[in-house]
């Protein structure tokens, strides 16, 4: 059986994404999408069977910020089906999170697809209240985005 990482690596080849194989088990590469651009960061933690993704923005939260912050991510992660929105008090580096659980089985290219899309997705639709958070716009429950009929939410 192929080591997931290179398997992530030959979905990237194969769809012409620029990465970086950081180590073993550690790819990363960025994305131009509508509101910003991302980092994802992927580990392919073989032991345990899973793929952990992990979606970062560019823009730390200012501390001033940071709680506000994580009541909107609360508040998002309670909606969200799959997923969530983590913020490190520490620094304020914004990541949303998704694991992809392979177990017995092999990574697949819908895998990969699938949670790349889903949190490629999933961050992009929350920056633009991200950004409303940090530059004091909106308060964490004005700024939700609509999300009648979205497949992101339950």
């Amino acid at each position: 059986m192929k080591k997931m990482a290179d398997l992530i690596c030959r979905y990237f080849d194969e769809h012409g994404v620029q990465y970086q194989r950081v180590s073993d088990d550690r790819v990363r590469a960025g994305f131009q999408l509508t509101h910003s651009t991302y980092m994802v960061h992927l580990h392919a933690d073989e032991q345990n069977g899973r793929v952990v993704l992990a979606a970062t923005i560019a823009s730390p939260v200012p501390a001033g910020r940071r709680a506000a912050m994580a009541e909107y991510f609360a508040r998002g992660n309670f909606q969200l089906a799959v997923g969530s929105l983590n913020l490190d008090m520490s620094d304020g580096q914004v990541v949303f999170r998704i694991r992809v659980i392979v177990a017995d089985g092999e990574l697949t290219d819908g895998m990969i697809h699938d949670a790349l899309e889903l949190a490629l997705t999933t961050i992009d639709t929350y920056y633009p209240s991200m950004m409303e958070i940090i530059h004091a716009v909106a308060s964490p429950a004005d700024a939700m985005p609509e999300a009648k009929g979205s497949p992101l939410v339950l």
